[in-house]
Parts: C-alpha cells; structure tokens; sequence
C-alpha cells in the first residue's frame, strides 16, 4: 500500500525524536468556540509545556487542520490555540502534538522526494511504449478519453457515436468504438498538418502519407480508413469482417499546395467499427518529443514485430536526449522502420502531499512503502533542521546543523551506500 502523507509525518517526528506524542486522542469536548481541546493524559507535563508547539487534528469534523498553542493548563489537560478550529473538538477525536510546524513537515517531505531522486534512491519505474516512428498523430493509441470523446479525432456523421473499448483493444487499454447511425455513415478524423511549417514533414507535396491503424468489425463492408486532403479521397480495403483485429493502409499523394491532409477510420450506416494504434507517416524521423511521463530515460528498445500485439522490445544503443528551450527530445542515431514502436524505460519522481489542511490532504500518498519510508522520513527530517538553522538565533545555529548531520549520516547508512536503480545491461546505460 503506498504511503499517507499521516503516516509519513509521524515518520519524521520520530527521527526528530517526538513520537510520544503523535497518538493522542481527547478525553472531553472542547469549548464551543474551537479554541480549547482536551487531554487528562497529558495532565502533569507542566504548564506551558506544549505552548509554541502544534496540533493537527486527526480525525472527526476539524481533520486534517493545524493550530499553533498558545497556552496548556497541566492539571486538566486543556490545550488552547492561537485561531479557533473550524468547529468544536468534541471528546475521542485523534490529533497530534509536534514542535515543530506540521505544514513545514509536509514541505520538507516534498522537498526530500526530490532530493532523494536526485540521489537515485526513491522514485517511481516507468514504462512508456507511446512513441510509434514517425508517427504524426496524436493520441493515436486512443488512451486519452474525455467529456465523451477521445482527444484530437473528431467525430462526423447523424446519429454517430464514439464510446471506449476497454475489452476489445489492440494495444494499451482503450480503442475507439465508433457506431454510425441508421441512416448515415461515420467518420472519425484527425487532421494532419503536411504545410512546409511542419518541421516533420519536408516536401509535403511531393511525398505521400501513409494512414494505418488496426481495426475491428464483426461484418464485412463495415469499416476502413480513408485519407483526404479536400479534393482527393482515397480509401482502403473494407475490413473483412472476421471479428478479429485487422491491420489496414491508404496512401494518399496530395498536391504541392496542400496544407491539410484529414486521415480517418469509415463507419458504414447501422455499423460499428473500432480503431486502435493508428500512425501517420511521410518521412523518416529521428527525433521525438519525450512524453511528460518520464523524467529520465534508462533503456531505449525497439519492437521487434510491428505486427504483435503483445510485441517483444529489442534494447538499442545510439540515442540521446536533446532539450531546446522547455522541449525535450529523444534523437536516434538509426530511424527505425515507419510504425515500429519504441518503449522507453525510465523514472519518475514520487507524487508530492498535498499541504491542504482537509481530511482529503491527510490521505494523499506517495508510491513507497517501508523500509524506504524511513529514507524519505530521515531526508525530511533533515531538510527540516536546515531550514530551522537559517531561522535560529546565531547561538542555537549550530545545534541545528548538528542534528541536519547527523540525520545525513544516518540516512547514508540507511541507504547503504548503493543507488536504488535498476541496473540498465547497455554500454549505452544512462544510470
């Protein structure tokens, strides 16, 4: 189970040794107002004990919120804070006492996940097969699907439809069901870009695009794909109906002057049809856009058979990553053959806490379960100690940066010096 922003704070007030005090739970009601709360097993510590320090509710009405102490009456257990809580805390209500700043705390965690990817030793393994050569589409796997449509294809045609496929799919988890109706046939379309501006596609006019997709039906002379660019349209072979995954081609040689070519899959009336890992393509590419769902790239691989849906990927050497301007690239040495997928192997940083004081803040969570979770606690723990140096008074600083060492030292020994990656078997290796 990934890891609450709770539990994650409990973990950096034990590294900074303050634990006995986060599973308290109030014995009586507080003042109407929200301003008091009540704890008889606190009483005893001495008056003053917790003022400057904070509570955070953790359960109840008020979960999730942060007040600062301004006063405690050890005899009874009465803790008051600085501004009232949105409503009373009543009795049996969790919360938790911390010296330092809990809202501090949730930042220093923040912060640590970076620190600790840039180490190499927490972040999130990803996979990403989303990149198709020289591919001119967008979302041409279909996996982007909102407010009733797929993003990037438009939809023609009375009475049509589009609707995800989650069962019946060729690639990823999703294809475009598209059902024409009664009386007219669908189209769903996504307009290509072959102007000379595209820095893709060079002598648009004198180059053909190609349009392939796989596609399915259940009846023959149902579906098809077709391109355009206004005055000419070409089409392919009707899909022969066999209740199977098909892949289907068209070729179309616009004229010079044409800015747009419009490429789509054809419903017949009354029929449905689906499309799924669809690619465009006029050149031969080398570079591409990175997708955002990966920081950095380990292993580039090449999948060996296009024509396999669930396709074995060949590690390649001979790439990099470019950047211009806020842009990232991956460029290859070898363009490999139009339609072959890429996979790429990287890593992500962890999902960052929310800091909303809300019961719904509390139950965010990042992607690491113990024993990493005292990683991520001991570099929080030790960010917070930093910053608490810079605040300090010049004869408290050195204390702070002590306790900061010290928590270094032992999340070295805690990390046991190794980089928690995975091992890339490539002279290309990136990590």
């Amino acid at each position: 189970m990934p890891t609450t922003r709770e539990a994650s704070r409990v973990l950096v007030t034990q590294e900074l040794g303050g634990s006995a005090f986060t599973a308290l739970t109030t014995s009586a009601a507080g003042n109407a107002g929200g301003t008091t709360m009540v704890d008889v097993s606190l009483a005893g510590t001495g008056n003053d004990r917790f003022e400057g320090w904070w509570v955070v509710i953790t359960s109840g009405t008020s979960d999730g919120e942060i007040r600062e102490i301004s006063d405690f009456v050890s005899s009874s257990g009465t803790i008051t804070v600085r501004e009232a809580f949105s409503a009373q805390i009543a009795n049996a209500v969790t919360f938790e006492l911390h010296r330092y700043n809990p809202l501090t705390i949730h930042n220093a965690l923040n912060e640590a996940m970076k620190e600790c990817y840039g180490l190499g030793h927490l972040f999130i393994q990803r996979r990403d097969e989303s990149i198709v050569a020289d591919n001119l589409l967008l979302n041409s796997d279909f996996e982007t699907f909102a407010a009733g449509n797929f993003t990037s294809w438009t939809l023609a045609g009375a009475g049509a439809s589009v609707a995800q496929s989650t069962s019946i799919f060729w690639h990823g988890a999703d294809a475009a069901a598209v059902t024409a109706g009664a009386g007219a046939a669908a189209t769903y379309s996504q307009a290509v870009n072959a102007s000379p501006g595209n820095a893709n596609i060079y002598r648009p006019g004198a180059r053909a695009f190609t349009f392939k997709a796989w596609v399915y039906a259940t009846a023959a002379t149902i579906a098809r794909l077709q391109a355009t660019d206004g005055t000419d349209t070409v089409s392919s072979e009707y899909h022969t109906g066999n209740d199977g995954w098909e892949l289907l081609s068209v070729t179309l040689s616009p004229g010079s002057n044409i800015g747009t070519v419009t490429v789509r899959l054809q419903v017949a009336a009354g029929g449905t049809g689906r499309i799924d890992a669809a690619y465009c393509y006029v050149e031969r590419l080398a570079r591409y856009t990175l997708p955002s769902t990966i920081n950095d790239i380990g292993v580039v691989s090449v999948q060996a058979n296009p024509y396999d849906q669930n396709p074995r990927f060949i590690p390649i050497d001979g790439w990099e990553v470019q950047e211009a301007g806020d842009i990232r690239y991956l460029v290859l040495r070898a363009a490999p053959a139009s339609g072959t997928r890429l996979q790429l192997q990287g890593r992500i940083w962890l999902t960052a806490f929310s800091v909303a004081q809300t019961a719904a803040g509390e139950a965010t969570t990042t992607e690491i379960v113990a024993p990493r979770t005292r990683l991520l606690a001991l570099k929080a723990a030790e960010l917070l100690m930093r910053w608490e140096s810079l605040e300090a008074p010049m004869g408290e600083r050195d204390g702070y940066v002590a306790r900061a060492q010290m928590l270094r030292e032992s999340y070295a020994l805690e990390a046991g010096g190794q980089r928690m990656v995975p091992q890339v078997r490539s002279p290309m290796r990136r990590w």
